[in-house]
């Protein structure tokens, strides 16, 4: 089951949304509204496949670098700057990067 530690350690991949909005709203002291909901539940889906990649080996997800050519494609690279948004997809970013640390150790502990 997954579990949502307290203070500095984190959520246990593979999560569920459910279990992750929990621990975001919590952090953040208030709950969210449906477009955030939304927008978290499809990201714990991004988590729980860099989990899965952590687990075979496979090479991690840069978001951060695949945001930036998205926005690119978009032509909107300049959104990009606003701290908000870079703030967003560094929170992302750091959340693949856990859920891969964790299936990484998995791999070398199973």
């Amino acid at each position: 089951m997954e579990t949502i530690h307290t203070g500095a350690a984190t959520i246990t991949f593979p999560t569920t949304p459910e279990v992750f909005i929990a621990y975001q709203e919590n952090r953040a002291g208030h709950k969210f509204d449906d477009f955030q909901l939304e927008l978290l539940g499809g990201y714990v889906e991004l988590f729980n496949l860099e989990f899965e990649a952590g687990v075979k080996g496979l090479e991690p997800t840069n978001t951060l670098k695949e945001a930036a050519e998205f926005y690119a494609r978009k032509s909107k690279l300049r959104a990009l700057k606003k701290p908000a948004i870079r703030h967003f997809y560094a929170s992302v970013q750091h959340w693949c990067n856990e859920a891969y640390r964790q299936g990484k150790e998995t791999r070398n502990h199973g």
